[in-house]
C-alpha cells in the first residue's frame, strides 16, 4: 500500500504534464484506488467526497467516505478533483449517515446526538436533499432530542427535563 501511495503521490505531482503528454492518462488515473480513508482502505477519488465543512466532513467519516492524510491536503486536491473528488456527498450516502447515527444511537447515545444535530444543521442547509430523503429517514432514529426548552415554546405545555438525551 506505500508503494502505491507513493506512485500515486508522484502522479500527482506531475499531473498536469502528463495529462498533456499522454492522453488516456487521467482516465486511468481516475480509474486507480490509491486513496486512504480513516479506516485504510484504498478508493478512487471518484468514490470519495471533500468538503470545506467541517461538520459535515464529520458525518462523513463516520461513512469512511473521506481521504485522509497527505491526500486531504490543500496541495493534492486539485489534482484529486479532475480524477473525480467530489465536493457533495450524494443522496444515498446522506442516507448512509443517517443509518449510522441510527446505529449509534443503541450503544452510543451522545455521539449519536451530537452527529444527529449536524445532520439535522445539513439538512436546514440543504431543504431539497431532505424533501429527496425525507421518507427514507424517517423510520431511523437520527433526530437529536432538544435538551432545552426552545425559545417560542409555550410554556403552558409541558416540558421534559433536562434528562432527555439521545436520538428520536
Amino acid at each position: 500500500a506505500q508503494e502505491k501511495e507513493c506512485v500515486a503521490e508522484m502522479s500527482l505531482r506531475g499531473l498536469r504534464e502528463y495529462q498533456s503528454q499522454h492522453t488516456g492518462f487521467v482516465a486511468a488515473m481516475a480509474q486507480f484506488e490509491f486513496l486512504p480513508t480513516r479506516t485504510g482502505s484504498l478508493h478512487a477519488a471518484r468514490d470519495l467526497v471533500f468538503t470545506t465543512d467541517p461538520q459535515l466532513n464529520e458525518l462523513l467519516s463516520e461513512i469512511d467516505i473521506l481521504p485522509v492524510g497527505k491526500f486531504s491536503e490543500d496541495e493534492f486536491l486539485p489534482q484529486l478533483k479532475t480524477l473525480g473528488l467530489r465536493a457533495e456527498p450524494t443522496k444515498h450516502e446522506v442516507y448512509c449517515v443517517a443509518t449510522r447515527i441510527d446505529a449509534l444511537s443503541q450503544s452510543h447515545e451522545e455521539r449519536a446526538a451530537q452527529l444527529g444535530e449536524k445532520l439535522h444543521v445539513y439538512f436546514e442547509q440543504h431543504p431539497a436533499n431532505y424533501q429527496q430523503l425525507a421518507e427514507k429517514v424517517a423510520g431511523l432514529r437520527w433526530v437529536p432530542v432538544l435538551r432545552e426548552r426552545v425559545e417560542g415554546y409555550p410554556r403552558s405545555l409541558p416540558w421534559a427535563s433536562g434528562e432527555a438525551r439521545g436520538t428520536v
